[in-house]
C-alpha cells in the first residue's frame, strides 16, 4: 500500500520515514487484530472483554492518527510540494 510513497521518501531521511511507513503498517495489523478480537468477544456475549478491546482499539486508533497527522502528512507535504499544479 505504501510503497509508492517510498519512492519519494528515499530522496532523504530515508531511515526515519521507511521506519514511519513500517509503523503505519504495523499499526494497521495492530487495529485489524483488536477488531477481530472484539468480534470474538462480541459473538460470546462477553460484553466485558468486548468493552475492553473497545477501549484498546480506541487508544490505538488515536495514537495511529496522531503519528499520521503529526508525521506521515507532513512528510508527504514536503515530499510532494514540487508536483503541485499550477
Amino acid at each position: 500500500m505504501f510503497s509508492f510513497f517510498t519512492k519519494f521518501f528515499n530522496k532523504k531521511n530515508e531511515s526515519n520515514e521507511n521506519n514511519l511507513i513500517t509503523t503505519l503498517k504495523n499499526d494497521h495489523k495492530k487495529l485489524i487484530d483488536i477488531y477481530v478480537k472484539i468480534d470474538k468477544a462480541m459473538e460470546k456475549n462477553d460484553f466485558v472483554q468486548a468493552k475492553y478491546e473497545i477501549k484498546n482499539f480506541v487508544n490505538e486508533y488515536n495514537k495511529h492518527i496522531l503519528l499520521e497527522d503529526t508525521q506521515l502528512y507532513i512528510a508527504l507535504e514536503e515530499n510532494f510540494k514540487n508536483y503541485k499544479n499550477n
